[in-house]
């Protein structure tokens, strides 16, 4: 999975290095982007995640990432995971949309870069599924869900 992350075209270097990092450290590594002082710096708020706007919009993605978003919230939407078992098999789900979403990127400059600080947290919450427990399960599923609510406050 990370190494189709590297294979991205248009991938700043610094990208392709968090992209090589364990998950632990790329959460981490996330929060290097941008912080909030470096947001206000730029009159933008920014996510928890380092995310920040376009000039106060949203950033404006491909048609393909549009699109395997769409399916993502989808699947989401019609999920009711209650157990691990469940939540292994969401993770299945989801893998195989992001590996889509990273196989099929075109996309290159800053719309792409805000891409990337995404997918460097959400890379780490779909693979949580997998290790997920009966207890934590739907706690694990509604950071993903909140993650997703997360891109959509500043991706179009």
């Amino acid at each position: 999975m990370l190494a189709l992350l590297i294979a991205l075209t248009g991938c700043s270097e610094q990208a392709q290095v968090e992209a090589t990092q364990a998950p632990e450290a790329a959460a981490t590594t996330v929060e290097a982007h941008g912080d909030e002082a470096h947001g206000e710096a730029h009159g933008e708020a920014t996510s928890g995640i380092g995310l920040t706007l376009d000039g106060g919009d949203k950033w404006q993605m491909d048609e393909h990432t549009r699109g395997v978003m769409t399916d993502t919230r989808r699947t989401l939407a019609k999920s009711n995971v209650s157990s691990a078992t469940e939540a292994a098999a969401l993770n299945v789900t989801l893998q195989g949309q992001l590996d889509s979403l990273i196989q099929g990127c075109t996309m290159d400059g800053p719309a792409h870069d805000q891409l990337h600080v995404f997918l460097i947290a959400w890379m780490p919450a779909v693979a949580g599924l997998k290790e997920a427990s009966d207890e934590d399960a739907q706690v694990r599923v509604a950071g993903v869900r909140d993650m997703v609510a997360e891109y959509d406050r500043y991706f179009e």
